[in-house]
């Protein structure tokens, strides 16, 4: 622990002499780098300046074995042993708990009338173990079940925008935006601001807490979700569908080409109609899209002009194989999006790429979070996800009667 009238320089710069037989840099040289990597591994695991003496210990491990965090827990070792690693966290963190923090609350709490002494006992074990409520080897599970239900009514958003005498999307996307940050915001209020905003107080955690273990745990639980869990959310920007009403004069026709698309696809971008054509032709070809959309002369015909320019758009990209949600994100939402382009309503793209944009941030974001564990972030996760839901009623009713549900 840093003695009385040490300075912060002086207290690493000691740490490293007791654990190396040798300072850092020399008197003419300087230790500052030293205290940037102290003070950086403080602000990642969210530890107490100064540290504790638990703390320290953790500390001096990682400085003897000349180990960084970014090396402790690093992407090359794959998802298994990274797992692995997870697991023994959790196992130290809980030790740690059970034979050094829970006796001693529990002592605390003898002294306390029954009421406080409960309190007591939850707020530490809230506080300094793990409630571990997911984990990763159900994770990848549940977080496919909560994708499916976000793309259900991610898709639903675009058709019932189509509907009559529906409220402005854009409306609905800044209302949604600003009720998931306002519940992330009070996530960090004093608990019985809490008890208001949840319906659990079991959100709460401020992150601050005696066992140094467990916000190891819990950095590397979110380095696990930002190198190995993708949720593949699809990128949209306005800049897609710029030029695209363009194409609105070849709405009069019934049947398409292969050949009229690849002459509206000229117009929109930088090659020629003969090179659209060859290029469009080889992708359908190679991957089999549109076999059904061929006439008795085995030439491909299209009834809309949306389908087609959606699945070159997607596919010529190198890195993107067809399966079945890209091909429900083609139909469901860039298909959409490009109708819209086309009749010039561009609110509802510009709606559309902000909450999009709002999805991926934020999920980016929960990963850096250091007021947080395992379960609230599944909590926060499955808010963020479940905002396409609120979205989609948001387009037929009023806030306070979504809000009511």
């Amino acid at each position: 622990m840093i003695q009385e009238n040490e300075t912060q320089l002086e207290y690493v710069s000691r740490l490293f002499f007791e654990e190396y037989g040798f300072y850092y840099a020399s008197k003419e040289e300087t230790n500052r780098p030293l205290v940037k990597k102290y003070k950086n591994f403080i602000a990642a695991l969210n530890l107490h300046d100064p540290m504790t003496d638990e703390e320290e210990k953790l500390y001096r491990h990682f400085l003897k074995f000349d180990i960084t965090l970014k090396s402790f827990f690093a992407k090359k070792t794959g998802p298994n042993e990274a797992n692995k690693k997870l697991d023994e966290l959790y196992d130290a963190a809980q030790q740690y708990y059970e034979n050094n923090i829970e006796p001693t609350v529990r002592n605390e709490a003898k002294r306390m009338s029954p009421k406080d002494a409960q309190i007591h006992m939850m707020d530490s074990k809230r506080n300094d173990s793990i409630t571990r409520t997911v984990n990763m080897l159900s994770f990848y599970q549940e977080l496919n079940d909560k994708m499916a239900y976000f793309y259900a009514n991610l898709f639903r958003i675009l058709s019932t925008c189509k509907m009559p005498k529906t409220n402005p999307l854009m409306v609905a996307v800044d209302d949604e935006i600003k009720n998931y940050k306002n519940k992330l915001s009070s996530y960090n209020a004093v608990p019985s601001d809490l008890q208001e905003t949840f319906d659990s107080e079991e959100i709460y955690y401020v992150g601050k807490n005696n066992n140094p273990y467990k916000n190891l745990y819990i950095y590397c639980f979110l380095q696990f979700v930002k190198y190995f869990i993708d949720i593949r959310i699809p990128s949209i920007t306005e800049k897609q569908f710029d030029n695209l009403q363009l194409l609105r004069k070849y709405r009069t026709k019934s049947v398409y080409s292969l050949h009229d698309i690849a002459n509206m696809y000229s117009e929109i971008s930088d090659i020629s109609k003969q090179k659209a054509y060859d290029r469009m032709k080889k992708l359908f070809q190679k991957y089999h899209i549109f076999e059904s959309c061929k006439d008795a002369n085995g030439r491909f015909s299209f009834s809309e002009i949306e389908l087609p320019l959606a699945y070159y758009e997607m596919y010529r990209k190198k890195n993107i194989e067809p399966n079945n949600l890209t091909d429900s994100i083609i139909r469901s939402v860039y298909c959409p999006l490009i109708a819209f382009a086309i009749d010039g309503d561009t609110e509802k793209i510009s709606a559309m790429a902000k909450y999009i944009s709002f999805i991926r941030d934020e999920f980016l974001n929960l990963t850096k979070e250091k007021n947080i564990d395992d379960a609230k972030y599944s909590t926060f996760l499955e808010m963020l996800l479940n905002s396409s839901a609120r979205v989609e009623l948001r387009l037929l009713a009023s806030k306070e009667e979504v809000d009511s549900i």
